[in-house]
């Protein structure tokens, strides 16, 4: 008995010095304490793009088919993102009206739409400092939805040092994203294209808001500006029909009857897209810029199609962003900081005006 014991304490010894000897050494952060950042002649590649699932396994209709979903009250009742509408009916309503844009051809645009996981893996972000130096927050290939709007950063002071305020990404403050090279402004090809979508309830129906990202805007004389948000806004009633739709051109827009635009199978909008400025009219031609004399908006008819229904996101709401689209809440700038707004890179979606007016 003593001998078994004997034998049993020493197995027990050995026990742990061969897990120690098996354990793989921990793993060693770079120095700058993890955020990797290329050489920035050399944009990290991008990821896939989020696959297009119109109706994702969380929003299984069950025993009511979508097909069954004609009307809010005998949808699925599934609320992601917490604003008071059905999803199933959102994204519905969503893909029923979403547009199709006519790009204009290369030879006369070289910018290209893009998508949001694209752009942030071939992007700084930074914060702008006034009279100061900028600062690096992450590094090009470290930024992702899921991080871009949990960053703070501390102004500096008159001395340029950080002794300043906190600021978080998620308010409109002077974080910006920014390419490392001209490359990146080009864009994606039309397969990494994505329209983004949101939903908002108002009196008598919905607005249904269309958002499609440019990563350059190439604008008359100086006005170029990198990243560029666009959209429209497709009004409905409470059924769901079509009511007219808001076109988005520069500082402002313009509101088109049904009887003015061209359906495409009878719901989706044709939208031209301006060359370089990228703003949205409902016919080709050339139409005058507000507020700069002299400079026409044109648009083309022998360019790429994009029918964006293919190709569609649904975003939810700031608060409850939908399919881990929390690039919503990020409150910082798209692109870099220019000498004037105008030469500005624009904010996201949600912290534009359109978001909640149109």
């Amino acid at each position: 008995m003593p001998l078994l014991r004997r034998a049993l304490l020493a197995l027990a010894l050995l026990i742990p010095s061969a897990v120690a000897i098996a354990a793989p050494a921990p793993k060693q952060l770079p120095p700058n304490g993890g955020v990797l950042d290329p050489t920035p002649g050399f944009p990290a590649p991008g990821p896939a793009a989020p696959a297009i699932d119109p109706f994702p396994s969380k929003l299984d209709p069950g025993d009511t088919p979508v097909a069954q979903c004609t009307r809010p009250d005998n949808c699925l009742q599934t609320d992601a993102d917490g604003d008071g509408i059905p999803d199933m009916w959102e994204d519905k309503l969503a893909l029923a009206f979403a547009p199709e844009l006519h790009l204009a051809p290369q030879s006369e645009d070289w910018t290209r739409p893009a998508n949001v996981d694209w752009y942030l893996a071939r992007v700084h972000m930074r914060f702008e400092h006034d009279d100061c130096s900028d600062c690096q927050v992450l590094g090009v290939g470290a930024i992702t939805q899921d991080n871009m709007w949990q960053q703070s950063h501390r102004g500096k002071n008159w001395r340029c040092a950080h002794k300043g305020s906190w600021h978080d990404s998620t308010e409109p403050t002077n974080f910006f994203l920014q390419p490392p090279n001209d490359a990146t402004h080009n864009g994606a090809p039309a397969s990494e294209w994505r329209a983004y979508d949101h939903v908002r309830r108002i009196a008598g129906g919905y607005d249904v808001q269309y958002w499609f990202f440019f990563a350059y805007n190439d604008s008359v004389g100086s006005f170029n500006h990198e990243a560029d948000w666009e959209h429209i806004t497709v009004r409905v009633d409470e059924d769901g029909n079509f009511v007219s739709a808001w076109y988005a051109q520069h500082e402002g827009g313009r509101r088109y009857d049904a009887n003015r635009l061209t359906l495409v199978d009878g719901t989706h909008p044709q939208v031209w897209v301006a060359d370089g400025s990228h703003a949205s009219y409902p016919r080709v031609g050339s139409f005058d810029i507000p507020g700069v004399p002299g400079f026409d908006d044109h648009t083309y008819d022998d360019g790429p199609v994009w029918k964006t229904w293919t190709s569609l996101i649904h975003v939810g709401e700031k608060s409850q962003p939908r399919g881990g689209q929390n690039f919503i809440r990020y409150g910082g700038r798209w692109g870099e900081h220019g000498t004037t707004s105008v030469t500005t890179g624009p904010r996201g979606p949600s912290f534009q005006g359109a978001w909640d007016s149109f």
